[in-house]
């Protein structure tokens, strides 16, 4: 190129190299798939492409038999060790002060910790088990796998695969919700596209658990089982999304049951759901990290110092330089994967997380903290989400954990809340990853106390119906168009009379689409 040295040149022809490497496939570099993401590919090929979809779900029930029998073993033990504890700390006091020498306080504290410490190494033990029990169960499941594909391609489609211990029933009845109604709306300006817009009167749960008759060890053929199964892997992945207070762990009946449920039933195709909450939980730590260091340096307020000195406190690991913390945090995987944007705010924005993996530090520690500011830092802000990914359950894919404050429980909230905002999030994530159906609690909670009343449901129910119609309308510019599904759950405490009055608030609220009656004249003139 004439007026330019050689040094330009390369730097020029280097740029462009680098630029068509980035946007074309034919021009990239090939990278060799993970293990996870051959497996995938293998799963998907065999639920596709042969009859086997039963006999997989069949081999993953005889597993969790298995590993409920191991559980059921151990919540046993456990429970007869500490009764049997607490019997020898009875009698060792009875005969203590028979003789005339009742036990101090200190040696009640000293025997106690004994017998607590007994229990803890017991149930460590029990847990070490049980992980190499999932971790053998594990990889005997992929080498299956590995060999039914073989079949498949070897034996015109028969299956390898005998098991006793596990019965095939008839098709099991789902079960339904008390009340339900469907609608088809369209929204978009000048191109509309059809949505489907249900609701239901639904306990979340019945979304999570399968209907397994584990007595007699058999495995009912659920039919949203297998489509869960069947769509695993695909671009029309469901959704649940459920809101939570302000910790990873949070204590409720849906966490509960949820937990239970995941630890009776093997997980091969992600981590365990204990693994994925530690992930979110370091990675919430890291987060709150650059939040304080970001208000304190934009600020120059400390709110989180315990003496009054003008240090911001922050864990071991982390920095407060003063750097630019907008960088973004990879959280991608194979399935599901979102950047976590830490703007340098007033108010830190709510974020978006994922527990797939690491975001690649190690968590900084918070030894030295005081349990206050530990709490704090280890706390979800209001809209802030963090997602866990699931194999096991009967109806939903992923479920949204999304953080909520005293306002939402107490219906005192606006559509500026930052609830909304990671309700947005959500949308917009669920765009990007394919989860075409979604379900919601329409009033932002799965219970229903005495003291809301129906005017106040009614608001509530509005409120969240006009965000969702904004944010569907929005969406239509950030991908392209295609039909999804929204489903509001109402608890299951609804009254027909809630139930229809917010029916009627939807078809206000929604353009519906309304069929069209021809009158024809029987007498022609």
């Amino acid at each position: 190129m004439p007026g330019m040295t050689p040094e330009e040149i390369d730097k020029l022809s280097d740029m462009w190299a680098n630029a068509y490497a980035s946007t074309h496939e034919q021009y990239s570099k090939t990278e060799p798939l993970s293990d996870q993401q051959m497996f995938a590919e293998l799963y998907q090929d065999i639920v596709l492409n042969s009859p086997a979809i039963h006999t997989i779900l069949g081999v993953e029930h005889s597993y969790s038999v298995a590993m409920r029998e191991q559980r059921e073993r151990k919540e046993r033990e456990v429970r007869e060790r500490t009764e049997e504890c607490m019997r020898e700390l009875e009698d060792i006091k009875n005969t203590a002060e028979k003789n005339g020498s009742p036990l101090s306080d200190e040696q009640i504290n000293h025997l106690y910790s004994s017998h607590f410490e007994n229990l803890e190494f017991l149930e460590s033990t029990w847990e070490s088990e049980l992980s190499l029990l999932r971790d053998t169960q594990r990889n005997e499941f992929r080498e299956w796998l590995n060999t039914v594909s073989e079949d498949l391609h070897s034996n015109e489609g028969k299956i390898t695969y005998s098991d006793s211990s596990t019965k095939l029933s008839q098709i099991a009845k789902c079960s339904e919700p008390d009340l339900e109604e469907s609608f088809t709306i369209y929204l978009g300006t000048q191109l509309k596209t059809m949505h489907n817009i249900r609701l239901l009167v639904m306990d979340p749960v019945d979304l999570c658990r399968s209907n397994v008759d584990e007595a007699e060890g058999t495995f009912s053929r659920d039919p949203k089982r297998m489509q869960t199964a069947l769509t695993l892997y695909s671009n029309n992945l469901s959704a649940l999304v459920m809101v939570v207070g302000n910790r990873v762990r949070y204590s409720s009946d849906f966490m509960t049951t949820l937990s239970d449920i995941c630890s009776k039933n093997c997980e091969f195709h992600f981590p365990d759901l204990d693994q994925q909450l530690q992930t979110v939980q370091d990675d919430i730590v890291r987060l709150n990290c650059k939040r304080f260091s970001t208000l304190y340096n934009g600020n120059g307020s400390n709110e989180n110092s315990a003496s009054g000195s003008n240090e911001l406190i922050l864990p071991s690991g982390s920095t407060n330089s003063g750097e630019n913390t907008s960088d973004q945090v990879s959280l991608a995987s194979s399935q599901f994967g979102v950047g976590l944007q830490s703007g340098a705010t007033s108010n830190p924005s709510p974020h978006l997380l994922s527990a797939n993996q690491s975001g690649g530090n190690s968590s900084p520690s918070l030894s030295h903290l005081s349990p206050q500011h530990q709490r704090k830092f280890k706390a979800l802000l209001p809209g802030d989400v963090f997602i866990t990914r699931h194999s096991n359950l009967s109806a939903v894919h992923a479920v949204f954990h999304l953080a909520g404050d005293s306002k939402v429980e107490a219906f005192d909230m606006t559509s500026q809340h930052p609830t909304f905002t990671g309700l947005k999030n959500i949308f917009r994530f669920a765009i990007d990853f394919d989860i075409i159906n979604i379900y919601i609690p329409l009033l932002l909670t799965d219970t229903i106390s005495d003291d809301k009343t129906l005017e106040l449901c009614v608001k509530r129910a509005e409120l969240v119906f006009k965000c969702v119609k904004g944010f569907m309308i929005e969406a239509t510019t950030w991908t392209t168009t295609k039909s999804r599904t929204i489903q509001f759950l109402l608890p299951r405490k609804s009254s027909a009379e809630l139930f229809h009055q917010l029916r009627r608030t939807l078809q206000e609220t929604f353009p519906i689409s309304n069929p069209v009656v021809t009158k024809v004249n029987s007498n022609p003139a």
